[in-house]
Parts: structure tokens; sequence; C-alpha cells
């Protein structure tokens, strides 16, 4: 049998989506963390703390609904996850200004272990789509694209919301990162234009739709 004119199916998008759910699932842990009934007698200044941390994670939840289909986007574990999120907002709006004798130092051990795995999954994320083929059909390019502008937000999550227990700061070799990815996006968007690119497949035809509204 001629097998010349199959293109080979790559397992990029099915790994890309598996690093999403990742961290989906340690951000849903991190925000358990944060729901620790002893957060409510902490004190003035801990749950200051806490809040900026709930703002990270936050800004974290925004990036990874990016791009996001409309599907993934009422996915059980999602609306658990803006669920979660509320209740901590809540806790620390509610006991912020709360100047009882049983106040107390509330250890943040555990939360800044769940909020490094969340690094840790996204440096995986980010990791995973650098490595990934862009010569792919159509459609896996646009899926790609959407992935490589998802990983712009992540990366500004990452490096723009300083932690000081969170050893994550910009470097050259971050910024050749960032950089790395822009050009990937870029690389992926003119492959969309009609004429030949690059990253197009052998067969696939010179018209092309509008990828936009594939996204």
């Amino acid at each position: 049998m001629d097998h010349r004119g199959i293109v080979n199916i790559r397992p990029e998008l099915t790994l890309l989506e598996e690093k999403i759910t990742d961290i989906i699932k340690v951000l849903t842990e991190a925000y358990n963390a944060l729901r620790d009934r002893k957060l409510k007698t902490a004190t003035n200044a801990n749950l200051d703390y806490a809040k900026k941390i709930v703002e990270t994670l936050r800004s974290l939840h925004c990036t990874i609904l990016h791009n996001e289909n409309v599907a993934n986007q009422m996915q059980s574990t999602r609306a658990y996850w803006l669920e979660s999120h509320h209740d901590v907002v809540i806790l620390i709006r509610d006991n912020i200004h709360n100047l009882q004798d049983e106040q107390q130092e509330f250890d943040f051990t555990n939360v800044h272990s769940h909020v490094l795995r969340v690094f840790d999954a996204c440096q995986a994320f980010l990791q995973t789509l650098l490595e990934a083929t862009l010569k792919q059909n159509y459609f896996a390019r646009i899926a790609l694209y959407r992935y490589h502008l998802k990983a712009l937000t992540v990366f500004c999550t990452l490096y723009d919301h300083r932690l000081p227990f969170a050893n994550h700061s910009r470097s050259a070799e971050t910024e050749m990162m960032r950089i790395s990815i822009m050009e990937r996006a870029i690389d992926l968007h003119k492959s969309f234009k009609d004429g030949p690119h690059p990253l197009q497949t052998q067969h696939e035809r010179p018209e092309h739709d509008d990828f936009t509204k594939f996204m």
C-alpha cells in the first residue's frame, strides 16, 4: 500500500492538553491549601500576603482559560476552580479587618509548596510547547498557535508576579525563552496565509480559510 499521502498524527496536542490539565490540578490543590480554616484567624498581614498569592493564582487561572474552547471552559474541573477562587477571596475579605484577640500567625509552608508545584507545572507546559513540531496540518497548527498565545500569558504570570518564596526571576535565559515562543507564534501565523510556507504540509491546498474562526 502506498502511504506517501498519509500525514503522521503527532502526539504534541495531546501532551500539551495533559500539561494544561496538570496545571489545573495543582492550581486547585493550591486553592484548597489556602482555604484552611486557620486562615480565618490569621493576622491582617498574613491575610494581605495570602491575597497576593491568590492574585497570582487568579492570573494563572485567566491565563489557562485564554484561547480555550467553550467545551473546556465548561468542564467541571474548571468550574470548581472558579468556585475555589471565590471562596478564598471571600474568606480573606470577611476576615482581613478582624481585630479580635485570637488572631495568630499562619504557617504558609504548605501553601508555598503547592504554589511551587503550580510554577513547576507551568514550566513543564512551556518546555513541552517549545519541543513541539510545528510542521503539521492546518488545523493542528491553529491549535499550536493557540497554545503559543496561552504560553506567552503563562510566561508573564510566572515572571511578572514576584513572590518572595519563589525563585522565579527574569534572566537572559528566560527572555530567550519568551522570544522563542514569540518567534514560533509568528511563524505559525505566517503559515496560515495563502501561498507556500515551510510549515505547511506537502499536500496542503494553497487557499486557506480565515484561521481565526477556528480558534
